[in-house]
């Protein structure tokens, strides 16, 4: 018989090419998050209440992102609120007065005067995004309450907005109780293997398949990865090499953040679409480049007003490092709650409350007209330094920014008119400054007898408002401003004793230098309304595609949400309904379309193909002189019920930037290794160091954000 014919062997599939290199680590998800800021935490969030697995690549050593430092609060309308006048009409309605630039946003209704050219109001790309901020706004308001359990139980009314709809915690700063609280509610779904944040991993490249859908992410250590190996003579050689890690899945949402500290790199984007921009400080934190916005446009994104950068009313001055290029925001909240801005030789200029772009405009107007004098040049010296001054009632409204600024030697408590004119002279060279409305303002008069003048003429405001309407925000303006809100007021004493109305010298001021900074992008990727990336015309007409299939993105990185002039307030809002929205809209076959509870332990994913790479620095020091106090410990007690202690004099030693111990509501840490890491900076810590450093850390952040660091032990007499 004849021998038959052997069956053939299947033909194997194709194996996809790896997206790993260099002995780099594969990883497969369900969605890639790019960016640890709110845009990118709410939108992992999302994703995991709806079952998918997800990874966040983070490229600094803590979560956050620029978003842990607004404090002003989030924006949102409260319909839950009882006899609450605002609404999503009068929201979008602000919104687009703001979107429109020159100013035309602020409540007095005068113009920008500037240099900068306002044609035309913004295309309708530039703002198709209002609608879905100023209506997501309600459900996501709700949603950190609900969903993350946020307080957000204070209100306030910041520049350009017609109503108070800016939330913000009783404890802490917004941004960063929020950023801790979405954190923790993610970390709940590592233990199951549904979450991995990948910290100090920088992406590189977002891979498309040949359908031109996406594949994944490259990504590799910020950190230089090194390998030993023989030289041929018997002895070893330590080599730096490129590893190229792949985060593999069907989607990838970028929450990469703005651009604006991009300003000095070959590849700035500030510099190529803003470039006088580049010549203010910046308010934003190092990784601020535009990371995402590059790798996007890479593949042939859509942009959108990559040149509309936020010029910033109210950077502080550091009389310590007046000349750094990285400023503290003096947060928008200490104007809503009725600090004024003053030139240098004490005049109010500006409605404080007006939008951010009139406010900046007014400041370098002054600035013009004083060189146009034959004063200070613009941008040298202190020409556009301006004082921020609070009186008692509006530092007890903004308590704990006061307490974190005068902590960090920005904000300066100050008794009596005749102290905040010396400090004028002193400071900002008040008795100096050169133009037609300084000299009408002073004539022959000293800097306090003009200052005074100044504080009366705005308590005359406030009192005729007040009078006019009975509730202090009547439509009666200030006849010098226009301004109609008047928190905060009044700024003098209302004693009848003719020698305190002499000397003043009964009032207690806040003061400080600002300065306008560069501090946000409105421009950015476009994206179509479930946050999908759009392509431009020239590759969608190549490819056929109108977006890139499996890309997403969200918060600061996109465009068409603000126009030329973002409100402030709004930065938290768009970063939390844009990260929803993207992860809402990501596609997850068979998946529930959201889960009530974090995935049971037991369910555990491993989305790991080689092995888990733990990128978070540990520390290699032994605590020194920590001990154990046993005595109270029963035999046979597990060993973590045993308390390390350390002892205030201990605490005393570890003292300095190479050993930075601090002790925080009771507990004692060891910050050495995060201090190079600290986005604002190690001095923030050391100046803490061997101490007890609750009360400043308490004045900015939440007792939650030490849950990624473990305590040495508890803090004894």
């Amino acid at each position: 018989e004849p021998t038959p014919e052997p069956t053939p062997e299947p033909t194997p599939e194709p194996t996809p090419t790896p997206l790993a290199s260099g002995a780099g680590v594969e990883e497969h998800a369900d969605a890639v998050v790019v960016g640890g800021g709110l845009a990118g935490l709410t939108a992992a969030l999302t994703l995991l209440d709806r079952g998918a697995r997800v990874i966040l690549l983070e490229k600094e050593a803590y979560a956050g992102g620029n978003s842990q430092w607004a404090s002003s609060g989030i924006n949102g309308v409260d319909v839950s609120a009882y006899s609450n006048p605002d609404s999503v009409a009068a929201f979008r309605e602000d919104c687009e007065k703001s979107s429109l630039g020159a100013g035309a946003g602020a409540a007095t209704g005068a113009t920008l005067e500037s240099s900068i050219s306002f044609d035309a109001p913004p295309a309708p790309e530039s703002v198709e995004h209002i609608p879905a901020l100023t209506e997501g706004s309600v459900e996501t308001l709700e949603w950190f309450k609900t969903r993350v359990g946020v307080d957000l139980s204070l209100v306030g009314q910041l520049g350009g907005h017609s109503h108070a709809r800016t939330h913000r915690p009783a404890s802490g700063m917004a941004g960063s109780v929020l950023v801790t609280s979405v954190q923790k509610a993610c970390d709940a779904y590592a233990t199951s293997g549904f979450f991995v944040m990948k910290k100090r991993a920088r992406a590189t490249e977002i891979v498309l398949g040949a359908d031109g859908a996406v594949r994944g992410v490259r990504w590799s250590p910020v950190t230089k990865t090194t390998i030993s190996r023989e030289n041929g003579n018997g002895t070893s050689v330590r080599d730096d090499v490129t590893v190229l890690n792949a985060a593999v899945a069907p989607a990838v949402i970028l929450a990469t953040g703005g651009f604006a500290a991009d300003g000095s790199s070959a590849d700035s984007l500030l510099r190529a679409h803003a470039p006088t921009s580049a010549s203010f400080a910046t308010t934003n934190t190092k990784g601020t480049t535009g990371d995402g916005h590059k790798m996007a446009l890479s593949l042939g994104a859509a942009a959108v007003d990559m040149e509309n950068v936020q010029i910033h009313p109210t950077g502080f001055v550091d009389p310590k490092d007046p000349t750094a290029k990285t400023k503290t925001l003096a947060a928008e909240i200490l104007r809503g709650a009725g600090g004024l801005l003053l030139t240098r030789d004490g005049r109010r200029f500006a409605n404080e409350l007006g939008t951010r772009d009139y406010v900046s405009g007014r400041m370098l107007a002054e600035a013009r007209a004083e060189a146009e004098a034959g004063g200070e040049p613009m941008h040298e010296g202190l020409s556009l330094e301006f004082a921020l001054v609070l009186n008692e009632k509006a530092a007890a409204e903004a308590e704990k920014h006061v307490a974190l600024y005068v902590s960090k030697g920005l904000l300066f408590k100050l008794e009596g008119v005749a102290r905040v004119a010396s400090w004028l002279k002193r400071e900002l060279g008040g008795a100096r400054v050169a133009n037609a409305a300084a000299r009408a303002h002073r004539g022959k008069r000293t800097v306090e007898a003009a200052l005074r003048d100044t504080l009366r003429a705005y308590d005359a405001a406030a009192a005729a408002s007040l009078a006019a309407n009975g509730n202090g925000t009547s439509v009666v303006p200030c006849p010098l401003t226009n301004k109609t809100n008047f928190n905060g007021a009044p700024f003098l004493s209302e004693r009848s004793s003719p020698e305190r109305l002499a000397t003043f010298s009964s009032e207690t001021f806040y003061v400080g230098r600002v300065t306008p900074v560069t501090h946000y992008t409105m421009g950015g990727v476009r994206v179509d309304g479930d946050g999908r990336v759009v392509r431009n015309k020239a590759r969608a007409a190549k490819t056929g595609q109108s977006v890139v299939p499996g890309l997403f993105a969200a918060g600061e990185l996109i465009g068409g949400v603000h126009g030329k002039n973002r409100l402030g307030g709004n930065a938290l809002t768009e970063c939390a309904v844009f990260g929803r929205r993207a992860g809402a809209a990501v596609p997850l076959p068979g998946r529930a379309s959201r889960l009530e509870e974090p995935p049971d332990e037991s369910s555990s994913v491993d989305i790991h193909t080689k092995y888990e790479v733990d990128d978070d620095v540990v520390s290699d020091k032994e605590p020194e002189d920590v001990s154990l106090r046993n005595e109270d410990v029963a035999d046979g007690d597990p060993p973590d019920a045993r308390r390390a202690t350390v002892t205030r004099a201990e605490l005393a030693k570890h003292a300095s930037e190479t050993d930075c111990w601090v002790a925080l509501y009771g507990e004692v840490y060891d910050f050495t290794d995060f201090l190079e890491d600290h986005p604002a900076g190690a001095e923030a810590i050391t100046r803490f160091a061997g101490t007890d450093g609750t009360r400043g850390f308490d004045a900015v952040h939440s007792p939650g954000m030490l849950e990624e660091f473990e305590a040495l032990g508890t803090l004894v007499d």
